[in-house]
């Protein structure tokens, strides 16, 4: 629990700028971000805020 805490305590907003602003993979702005791998800040993500990634990526920019 300590770990998932501590974990989505790294999510931010970089992240999330990343992911619209650059055509990088998940994986990628993983390692960049400070998470050890694509698998598990997807599912970090996730559960910070409701959606993969990869649908972030795909609803902000289909929204603009």
């Amino acid at each position: 629990m300590k770990n998932q805490r501590a974990a989505f305590l790294k999510l931010s907003g970089n992240d999330c700028e990343l992911l619209c602003s650059t055509d990088r993979t998940v994986s990628e702005i993983a390692l960049e971000v400070g998470f050890s791998g694509g698998s598990y800040f997807a599912e970090v993500f996730r559960k910070g805020f409701g959606q993969s990634p990869t649908e972030f990526r795909k609803r902000e920019r289909d929204s603009v």
